[in-house]
C-alpha cells in the first residue's frame, strides 16, 4: 500500500480486507500518522466498497494547492461562450440568497480567499445515508442511486444565531432526503459542443452527496463566499445536501500521485481531485474549457 505511506514523516499503515473476486472493500486497520482523519472514509469506502476512495485519503502529504491566497472565481461566467477557468451557466440572472455578507477571509480587491481562515458550520450531525453505483454493462450505462444524505457527519442546520457562521450566513435550511436517481453513460464521449450547468445536481461524489456547479445564488464563487460544513456542504431551499467543490476530505490537495476518483459527472465522465500526474496541482491552463483532461 505505497499510497499510504507519507513521502516525509512517519508512516502510516494500513490493512485492507477485500473479497478476492469483487476487490470490494469489507473492512480495514490502520495505525499512524493522519490515522484519525483517514480512518473516517473507511466507512465511506466499506459502504460503497471502493477501493479509490480509501486510496485517496490515505495519500502522501506534500506542497500542493495554496490554501492562503485561492483565486477567487467571482465573475468567471458566461451564459454564451465556454472558456477556461469559466462556468458556462444556463441561468443568466442572480438574485438568490446566498452568504450576507463577506468573511475576513476573502480578500476581494487582491481577487483570492484564504481556506485557512475560513470558519465552518458547527456541528457534528450524522444520517442514515445510502449511495449505490451499479454498472449495467448490456445497457451500457452505470446507475448512482442513493437519499441524498451525506455518509459522513455534517453541520447543523438552518444556522443557527448562536454560530459564529451566521454573522455571515444566515442559511435558514435543514437537510432533508432527496431521492437521487441517475443514469449515465458508462463510456461516456466528449460531446461536439459544451452544455451549459444548471443551478442543480451535476454530478454525484462518492459521500452520496450530490456536487452542484462552482455558483452560489448570486453568480459568485460559492466555495469562498458561503459558509459550508467541515465536509463542505450545506443545504439549498428544498433540503438537498451539496458540495459545490470537491471536498478536501474525499480528494486531498496534496499528494505525490495524481488524484483518484471520487465521483461521477451526469454526462458519464469521473470526477477527479485536484492533482494531476505526480501530484502536480493542476491549473487552468491544463484543463479544457469544460474543466477536464485526459492522459
Amino acid at each position: 500500500m505505497d499510497r499510504a505511506l507519507p513521502a516525509t514523516g512517519p508512516r502510516c499503515l494500513l490493512k485492507l480486507v477485500l473479497e478476492r473476486e469483487s476487490e470490494r472493500v469489507l473492512g480495514c486497520h490502520m495505525v499512524g500518522a493522519h490515522a484519525a482523519e483517514i480512518i473516517q472514509m473507511a466507512a465511506v469506502a466499506v459502504t460503497m466498497g471502493i477501493l479509490a476512495v480509501l486510496l485517496i485519503a490515505a495519500g502522501a502529504w506534500s506542497a500542493g494547492v495554496p490554501r492562503t491566497a485561492i483565486p477567487l472565481g467571482d465573475g468567471h461566467r458566461s451564459t454564451t461562450t465556454p472558456a477556461i477557468g469559466s462556468v458556462l451557466t444556463c441561468q443568466a440572472n442572480f438574485n438568490g440568497g446566498g452568504a450576507s455578507s463577506p468573511g475576513p477571509w476573502l480578500d476581494e480587491q487582491a481577487g483570492t480567499w484564504n481556506l485557512e481562515e475560513k470558519i465552518a458550520v458547527l456541528g457534528n450531525v450524522t444520517f442514515d445515508g445510502s449511495h449505490t453505483i451499479t454498472t449495467k454493462k448490456k445497457k451500457d450505462i452505470r446507475v448512482l442511486k442513493g437519499n441524498g444524505l451525506p455518509l459522513l457527519p455534517a453541520g447543523t442546520f438552518p444556522i443557527a444565531n448562536t454560530d459564529p457562521a451566521y454573522q455571515y450566513d444566515h442559511n435558514p435550511n435543514s437537510i432533508q432526503s432527496v431521492s437521487v436517481s441517475y443514469s449515465v453513460p458508462l463510456n461516456p464521449k466528449r460531446a461536439t459542443t459544451p452544455t451549459c450547468l444548471n443551478m442543480g445536481p451535476i454530478g454525484v461524489l462518492s459521500d452520496g452527496v450530490v456536487l452542484f456547479n462552482a455558483l452560489d445564488a448570486q453568480g459568485r464563487d460559492a466555495g469562498a463566499w458561503e459558509v459550508l460544513d467541515a465536509a463542505w456542504g450545506h443545504p439549498e431551499r428544498t433540503g438537498q445536501y451539496h458540495h459545490h467543490t470537491v471536498p478536501e476530505n474525499l480528494a486531498p490537495t496534496t499528494g505525490s500521485a495524481h488524484s483518484g476518483l471520487v465521483g461521477y459527472a451526469l454526462d458519464g465522465f469521473g470526477i477527479y481531485g485536484p492533482l494531476g500526474t505526480g501530484g502536480e496541482v493542476l491549473a487552468n491552463a491544463d484543463l479544457d474549457a469544460c474543466h477536464g483532461h485526459t492522459h
